[in-house]
This record gives structure tokens, C-alpha cells and sequence, in this order.
């Protein structure tokens, strides 16, 4: 009975966690794509006009809001301005709606790792020099890459934690993208660990390993 309790809410977890790893929905009903929530940096020249180069800081917070920074270098003349609105995601797109322009810019965009997005812009509120404007983000704090023998990678250094949703939340907030493929109870001696596989979005496997005697034999 123990086992079958644990298994039932492994299995309640495992559907949140495939639910709302990627995708938040806010509560006017939109969607947002956590991999574009961060503090990112860019730069372009002579796309929106010839001899202009402009590069930014953008802000997206995971509520759907965003602040734009912007600085124009233009004949050794150097200006600066900032623009706020909102983000969201539908079908495949950004959608970014500017608070000062009521325009909303939308562009196709392929997340190429954890640091980098690229954006094609298929529609925008401002004229171009160019029909085919892309650019690509580049995240100001880089995440770093998770090394062998971290926490939790191993059976000998697990996690500890009071809860499955603990589990779940280590997941989310350490391995984006990620997905649960498997779970295993392990137990040895009097020792109980929970090792939850997960599959990243390049394809490649992982396992994390939990403690879970502060609650298992509360099950």
C-alpha cells in the first residue's frame, strides 16, 4: 500500500511537471516560453537603416512584462531610450506589444541553447532597411553547465528533500527542458532514494537522485 501511495503521487508530479515545464500560462490566459524569461543583450547594424547601429538589454519577467534598452549610435552620435510592454507566446511565435507605440511586433524564433534565441521578425511597427531582419539574444548571465559528481547526480550525493513536488521543483528550476522518462524507488539498507530520469531537449539522459527518508515512511 505504501508503494502504491508513493507510485500515485510520483505519477500526479510527473503530469504537473510535463505540463509546466517549458509553457506558463498567465492569467489573462496567454502563454509564456520560460526559456525567454531572463535578462538578455543583443546588437544589429544597418537593418533599420543604413549607417545606424543599434544594440539593447532586454528584460523579460516571467508576469509577461518586459523593459527594452535601447542605444542608437549614429554618425558618432550616441542616444539611449527604453521601452516597456508585454510578452507572450502563441503557436510557434513571439508576440511583443509595445506600451508607448500600441504596435505588436511578432517574429518566428528557435531557442538555440540555454543562452542564445534567435528571432526572424515577420511583422514589426517600424520600417526596415531590410525585409529579412533577424537578430539573435544573447543571455547577459550565462547558465552554467552542470558538471559530473554535482548534487544529486549520484546515489552517493543525493538531494534531500521533504516532498515529491520538491523533486519536481529541483527539476524544473535545474534542468530546463527537461523530461521525466522514468522513476525508481531504490532502497538500501534503511535508506530510501528516489531516482527520477529525465530526458534533455538535445536528446541525451539523466538521472538525479533524492533523498527521500524524511517522508517515504510517512507514505
Amino acid at each position: 500500500m505504501k508503494n502504491l501511495k508513493f507510485l500515485f503521487a510520483f505519477l500526479v508530479y510527473f503530469a504537473v511537471l510535463s505540463c509546466s515545464g517549458t509553457f506558463s500560462t498567465l492569467p489573462d490566459g496567454k502563454q509564456i516560453d520560460n526559456r525567454l524569461v531572463g535578462e538578455w543583450a543583443g546588437s544589429e547594424e544597418n537593418n533599420q537603416m543604413e549607417g545606424v547601429k543599434k544594440s539593447w538589454v532586454m528584460k523579460r519577467l516571467k508576469n509577461g512584462s518586459f523593459s527594452l534598452e535601447f542605444t542608437v549610435e549614429e554618425n558618432g552620435d550616441v542616444s539611449s531610450f527604453e521601452e516597456t510592454g508585454t510578452w507572450w507566446v502563441e503557436n510557434g511565435k513571439f508576440y511583443e506589444f509595445h506600451d508607448f507605440t500600441k504596435k505588436t511586433d511578432h517574429y518566428s524564433y528557435e531557442v538555440l541553447n540555454k543562452n542564445q534565441v534567435k528571432f526572424k521578425a515577420e511583422h514589426i511597427g517600424v520600417e526596415m532597411n531590410k525585409s529579412d531582419y533577424e537578430f539573435i539574444d544573447t543571455r547577459k548571465t550565462p547558465e552554467k553547465n552542470k558538471k559530473k559528481g554535482e548534487l544529486g547526480l549520484s546515489i552517493s550525493n543525493p538531494i534531500k528533500v521533504n516532498s515529491v513536488p520538491e523533486e519536481y521543483q529541483y527539476i524544473r528550476e535545474n534542468c530546463e527542458g527537461c523530461k521525466v522518462i522514468s522513476q525508481a524507488l531504490i532502497n538500501e539498507g534503511k535508506s530510501y532514494y528516489d531516482e527520477l530520469k529525465v530526458q534533455k531537449p538535445d536528446g541525451t539522459t539523466v538521472s538525479y537522485f533524492f533523498d527521500i527518508n524524511s517522508f517515504y515512511l510517512d507514505f
